[in-house]
C-alpha cells in the first residue's frame, strides 16, 4: 500500500477522470471491499426516495444481525465505524423526514448488540458508544412521532431495558422520557414493579436484577422530579447508604436541606466519597443559614483530603485580611499530611512551587516511582526553577522499573535517568543529595546485574 498519493493524484486530477470512469473504479474496488460497498450503497440510497433508503438500511442491519467472522481489538474500531455510519444515516437522513420509520430502524439497530458483541472485542468501548448514542436517537425519534402509543412504547422501552446484557442500552428510560409522557411512565413503572414481584432478588442473579430494577424506578422518579419516589426505588435495591449522596443531592434540589443533612450525618460514607459528602453537607448548612458550621466543615474537608476546592471555598468565606494567614496554615497542613502525593498535588495547584520542591527534598523517602504520572508531572513543573527537586523525582522514576526488574519498562527508566542528568547540569547546590556521577555509580553498583539495561545506557539509549 502506498504511504502517500502520487504527485498527480489530487482531487482535481480525480475529478478530471469523469463520473463514469470513477464509478467503474469504485465498483471494481467495492466488489473486493464489503465496507466500501456498504458505504456506496448507503450514499446512493440517500439520494433516492425515503422508502428506498429505509430498505437499504434494513438490509444493512440484517447483514450485521447475521454475525460474521470475529473481529479482535483493532477490528472493533472498523466495526464501530461501520455501525456509526449506519446510525448516522438513520439519525440524519431518515429521522427528520420519517420519525416513525427511523424509530423502527433504530430499534432494530439496538437489537444488534447480541450479534455484534458476539463477534468482536470491544475492550476500547468504541462500539458501545455507538449503541448508546443510538439509544438517544431512538428516544428522539419517538418524541417526534405525533400519533405514538405511549403504553405500547412503554412495553418496548421495558424490553430494551431488560435486554441489556452488554450495558449498551443504559439510559433508555431517560432518553424516552419525553416520548413516554405521564401515561407511558406510569405503564413502565407498572412493568418494573411486576417484574420485581415476579422475580425480586431471588436466584443466582438476584442482587444484580434487584439493582437493575431499582435503577429503572430511580430513572422514572428523576423524570418526574419525585425525590420520595427515588428514595423508595433505592430501598428496593437494598441499603440506602451507598446512594446517600445521590439522595442528598436530590433533597437539596427540592429545598429539603435539613433532611439532606440528617441523612448525610447518619450515613457511613467510604473515604473515597468523603469529599463529595462534605461538599453536600456544606451546601445544606449554607441553605440552612449555618455559615459558621459550613466554614468549619470546609477546613475539616481540606485537612482530610488536601483538595484545593474546599480550601478555596474556605478562603473565600474569610475576611480579606485573614486569607493570607489561612494560606500559610494550609501549606503547613500539606507539609504534615501523611500522604505526600496529595500534599504535592495541593501545593502545585495552589500554586507554591518552592514549597513543593522543599517537600520533595524533605520527604523523598516517602516517594515511590510507582506513582509515575504524579511524579512525572511534578518533575516537569519543577524543572525550570527547582532543578534539584526535579532530579530527585526523575531518579525515583528511573529506579522503580529497575527495583522491580521490569524490563518492559526499561525504555521509560532510560528516558527518566537521562532527563535527570540533563536537569542535573543546572544544580548549583546539591544540599546533601549525591551528584549525578555519584548517583550513577551507586545505581550501577545496586543494579549491576541488569545487563540489558546498562548495555542500552552505555550505548547512549534513552
Amino acid at each position: 500500500m502506498r504511504d502517500e498519493p502520487g504527485e498527480g493524484l489530487t482531487r482535481a486530477s480525480l475529478a478530471a477522470l469523469g463520473a463514469e470512469r470513477l464509478a467503474e473504479l469504485l465498483l471494481d474496488e467495492a466488489a473486493r471491499d464489503e465496507r466500501l460497498w456498504q458505504r456506496l450503497e448507503l450514499a446512493v440510497a440517500t439520494r433516492g426516495p425515503q422508502g428506498g433508503l429505509a430498505g437499504t438500511l434494513r438490509r444493512a442491519i440484517a447483514a450485521f444481525a447475521a454475525g460474521g467472522h470475529f473481529m479482535g481489538y483493532r477490528g472493533s474500531f472498523d466495526r464501530a465505524e461501520e455501525l456509526e455510519q449506519l446510525r448516522r444515516t438513520i439519525a440524519d437522513q431518515v429521522l427528520p423526514q420519517e420519525p416513525r420509520a427511523a424509530a423502527e430502524l433504530l430499534e432494530a439497530f439496538l437489537h444488534l448488540d447480541e450479534p455484534v458483541y458476539g463477534h468482536c472485542d470491544d475492550s476500547s468501548g468504541v462500539v458501545g458508544e455507538v449503541f448508546r448514542q443510538a439509544v438517544k436517537d431512538w428516544g428522539r425519534a419517538w418524541a417526534r412521532v405525533k400519533d405514538r402509543d405511549p403504553l405500547a412504547l412503554a412495553d418496548q422501552v421495558f424490553g430494551l431495558f431488560r435486554e441489556n446484557r452488554y450495558g449498551v442500552h443504559d439510559g433508555v428510560i431517560p432518553a424516552c422520557g419525553r416520548a413516554l409522557g405521564r401515561k407511558g411512565l406510569g405503564r413502565l413503572e407498572e412493568r418494573l414493579h411486576e417484574a420485581w414481584e415476579a422475580e425480586g432478588a431471588r436466584g443466582e442473579d438476584g442482587k444484580y436484577r434487584a439493582l437493575s430494577l431499582s435503577l429503572g424506578l430511580r430513572e422514572i422518579a428523576d423524570l418526574r422530579r419525585d425525590v420520595d419516589g427515588y428514595i423508595e426505588a433505592v430501598r428496593l435495591g437494598g441499603a440506602e447508604d451507598p446512594w446517600v449522596l445521590e439522595i442528598a443531592e436530590r433533597l437539596l434540589g427540592a429545598g429539603r436541606a435539613e433532611e439532606a443533612l440528617g441523612r448525610l450525618d447518619a450515613a457511613r460514607v467510604p473515604r473515597h466519597r468523603y469529599g463529595a459528602s462534605a461538599d453536600l453537607k456544606v451546601r445544606a448548612l449554607l441553605a440552612l443559614g449555618r455559615d459558621g458550621e459550613a466554614q468549619a466543615l470546609r477546613w475539616e474537608a481540606f485537612g482530610e483530603t488536601l483538595s484545593t476546592q474546599p480550601f478555596r471555598d474556605y478562603q473565600a468565606g474569610l475576611p480579606p485580611e485573614e486569607r493570607e494567614e489561612a494560606e500559610a496554615r494550609a501549606r503547613q497542613a500539606a507539609r504534615e499530611h501523611p500522604d505526600v502525593l496529595e500534599a504535592l498535588g495541593f501545593l502545585l495547584d495552589l500554586p507554591d512551587l518552592p514549597a513543593a520542591a522543599d517537600l520533595v527534598l524533605s520527604r523523598s523517602a516517602d516517594l515511590s516511582g510507582d506513582a509515575y504520572m504524579e511524579l512525572r508531572d511534578t518533575a516537569r513543573a519543577l524543572e525550570a526553577d527547582h532543578p534539584l527537586a526535579a532530579v530527585v523525582l526523575y531518579r525515583k522514576l528511573a529506579e522503580a522499573p529497575l527495583d522491580r526488574a521490569q524490563s518492559r519498562a526499561y525504555a521509560h527508566a532510560l528516558r527518566d535517568l537521562g532527563r535527570s542528568g540533563e536537569v542535573a547540569r543546572r544544580v548549583a547546590d546539591w544540599r546533601g543529595e549525591p551528584t549525578q556521577e555519584a548517583y550513577l555509580a551507586a545505581l550501577r553498583e545496586r543494579h549491576g546485574l541488569k545487563r540489558a539495561f546498562w548495555s542500552r545506557w552505555d550505548a547512549g539509549g534513552r
